[in-house]
Formats: C-alpha cells, sequence, structure tokens
C-alpha cells in the first residue's frame, strides 16, 4: 500500500516536471525503499534480516514515512522544471586543453595510489576470499587512499570532454582505467560513486540528455555489483536486494526503540560535528582501527549496518529531513540555474545528485572524499586562472 502511493506521488512528480525528471528520480529512490521496507515488513519479507532483533510497523513509522511524504513534497515543489545552463564556451581552446591536462594529471595519480595500495595489501586473492581485511589492508594508509580517491574529479573531468562530444579514443581509456580500479578498493561505495559521479558528469555536460553512455554505465555497474555480492560480499542477488532493503529495515528498527526525540543528528548539519572530528581522528591512526563504537552500528544482523536517511537527519520529530530536502531542491536549482563554467561547479552539482539518490542507505554530504575531490577542482581552477596551468 506504502509503496503504490508512494509510486503514484512520484509518477506524478516526474509527470509535471519532466525537464527535471532524473533529480526527482534520485531523490524518489530512498523513498521507494522505505515504503517497501513498510509494506514488507507486513508481508514477511525482511525475516531472515532479524537475527539481532525485529523490526515492527508501529504508528510512529507511519509518521516518518508521512515526513518522507512531506519532504519529498517539498523538495518537487521547491525544485525548478529548467535544465541545466552549460556555457557552449567551456570547452574550447584553452579550456579543452586545462580540462585534459586536469584530468591526466588526476587520472595519473590516482592510478599510481591504486597500484601502490595493491601491492601493500598483499595477495590479491584476499580480495575475493577475505574481502574485510583486503579492505583495511588497501586503505590502511590514509595519504594514499586520498590520492586514490582522485578518480572522481578526474572522471567528472572526461565526462565533461566526453559529454560535450570533445572526447578522444585515450580519453575512453582513461575513463575504463578509472572506474576499474574502484573495484580494488573492496567498497560498494568506492565502485558506486565512480560509476556515478561519471555519468552524471556526463549526464550534465551532454544537455542532461541520456544517451547510450548512461545505459551502458547502469547496466555495467549492475552486472559489477552483483559479481561483488556472488564472489566477494556472499549473498547473491538476495545479498544485493538485501543490501538496498536493509538501510530502511534498520530505520524502522531505530524508529522502534528510540524515543521520537532522539531519532536522527543535529550534528548531520555540520561537517563540525563531534562524530566527525572522531571518525577523522580514527581515520589518521589508520584506515580501519579498532573502534568500539563501530559494532554498535549493526543493529539486527552483521552484515549491514546503514540506515536510510529519515533517521540520519530526521532530527526535531523529524523536520529536519523536510530541511535537507529543501536544501538539496534549492542548491541543485541554484546550480542547475547559473552559467556553468568550471569544473568544481559541475562537480559541487553531482555531490548534490550523488546526495539526493543515496539518501536510501545514507548521508552523503559531508562525505569527505567527496570535499576532497570538489577542493582539489578548485584549486586547479585557481591555479588555471592564475595561469600556472598553461593554454597550450
Amino acid at each position: 500500500m506504502f509503496t503504490s502511493m508512494a509510486i503514484i506521488f512520484i509518477l506524478l512528480a516526474i509527470y509535471n516536471k519532466q525537464s527535471s525528471w532524473l533529480y526527482i528520480a534520485l531523490f524518489s529512490f530512498g523513498f521507494i525503499c522505505f515504503s517497501l521496507a513498510i509494506d514488507g515488513n507486513f508481508l514477511g519479507w525482511w525475516d531472515y534480516l532479524y537475527v539481532k532483533g525485529s523490526a515492527e510497523n508501529t504508528p510512529l513509522v507511519v509518521y516518518f514515512w508521512t515526513i518522507y511524504c512531506l519532504g519529498f513534497l517539498t523538495f518537487v515543489l521547491l525544485l525548478r522544471n529548467k535544465p541545466t545552463l552549460i556555457r557552449p564556451t567551456l570547452l574550447v581552446q584553452g579550456s579543452l586543453a586545462r580540462l585534459r591536462k586536469v584530468g591526466y594529471f588526476l587520472c595519473f595519480l590516482s592510478l599510481i595510489a591504486a597500484f601502490i595500495n595493491t601491492t601493500r595489501a598483499g595477495e590479491i586473492s584476499m580480495l575475493l576470499g577475505s574481502p574485510r581485511d583486503w579492505e583495511r589492508m588497501f586503505g590502511s594508509n590514509v595519504f594514499l587512499n586520498y590520492l586514490y580517491f582522485l578518480h572522481l574529479p578526474a572522471l567528472v573531468m572526461f565526462a565533461l570532454i566526453l559529454g560535450r562530444g570533445y572526447g578522444k579514443k585515450y580519453d575512453w581509456f582513461a575513463v575504463v582505467c578509472l572506474v576499474l580500479v574502484t573495484v580494488l578498493h573492496g567498497i560498494k561505495f568506492t565502485i558506486l560513486h565512480g560509476f556515478l559521479f561519471f555519468i552524471f558528469a556526463y549526464y550534465i555536460s551532454n544537455q542532461e540528455k541520456i544517451s547510450k553512455v548512461f545505459y551502458i554505465g547502469g547496466v555495467v555497474l549492475f552486472i559489477l555489483l552483483l559479481l561483488s555480492f556472488l564472489f566477494i560480499r556472499g549473498g547473491g542477488m538476495e545479498g544485493f536486494l538485501g543490501y538496498i532493503s536493509s538501510s530502511s529495515v534498520n530505520s524502522i528498527y531505530v524508529i522502534n526503540k528510540l524515543p521520537l526525540i532522539d531519532v536522527g543528528n543535529i550534528g548531520s548539519f555540520s561537517p563540525f560535528s563531534l562524530s566527525s572530528f572522531e571518525k577523522a581522528y580514527y581515520r589518521f591512526q589508520g584506515e580501519f582501527p579498532p573502534n568500539p563504537s563501530h559494532q554498535k552500528t549493526f543493529m539486527l544482523n552483521d552484515k549491514f549496518n546503514l540506515q536510510n536517511a529519515i533517521t540520519l537527519v530526521g532530527f526535531g520529530f523529524g523536520f529536519g529531513f523536510i530541511v535537507v530536502s529543501a536544501f538539496l531542491a534549492l542548491g541543485i536549482n541554484y546550480l542547475r540555474q547559473s552559467v556553468l563554467t568550471k569544473g568544481y561547479e559541475i562537480f559541487m552539482l553531482v555531490i548534490l545528485m550523488d546526495t539526493a539518490f543515496f539518501m536510501f542507505t545514507a548521508w552523503e554530504f559531508f562525505k569527505t572524499k567527496l570535499w576532497f575531490g570538489f577542493f582539489v577542482l578548485l584549486f586547479m581552477d585557481t591555479l588555471a586562472r592564475r595561469k600556472v596551468i598553461g593554454k597550450k
């Protein structure tokens, strides 16, 4: 019932704002997942997830579903139904040359870091046999790990070139290399980010038109994720579907267990919250040091520990979620209606698209590696304007 109502709302929204359909669809994914979690609970679909506890559909869960509806309505009403503005001169003459230089420079650093991390991690067979240990070893050096994360701004730079039709065969080769090394990290989010940042940036630079690149990228991403669940994380198709649904089921459990006033965290609105400093402290001690609080996040079982954004940012009786929804819509509006001429501007729009999509399982906006990529591109643009990076 809840899923059917959500689908009707989404289809009506897309019908009324067709120029902004993808942005609505991205935001809607979390809404669909939370609705499915509620309906599936009635039908017993998630019983296999209930190892340490169980989640029930209470009136408070329905209340948060209503908050999700209001957040979705806020997002849709505020979102402008106009295409993104890309200045045609963004990729001509010197601009094209500079983008290529930046793209290949970042690509080189990322691939070198990926190679070093891989050789330091040990036998590549660990990626299949002991993925958690591989993940720890691969990311044990924070400095190298963030050089590795330069694949995201590099992919956005190449997407700008290719999406505007100025691409060469070696540009596509660089993209393939950058996408393939995302598998080496052993983390699903890394694979997802690599594909989605390229696809979203390509979509924007291609004047928001769906092309075969969009479909091919989606199919390859699905295959890679399915292979990951078959041979690395285990579970096959059930594990894949569990990964999508478990976050919303965990959120239902949180709503069951916490007082209404304690659901959500105002610190989610700030990159300088205590939890962020704690996370940074542990990261600089090593990528995956023992963190006693980490185990507490596995609520219903030891496989899935994430939550839907509704319980991450839904503080203040859930109204924080409505504020976040408005923020995303206004941020997307501002960037889409600005005449985008710089790589870091498009990177920021992609961050907002990524945040809207991943609300089904996280609140991504303050993710460190995403902002690292943004500031790298901002720094590179500053060098370009000072003619440190030449036109030729």
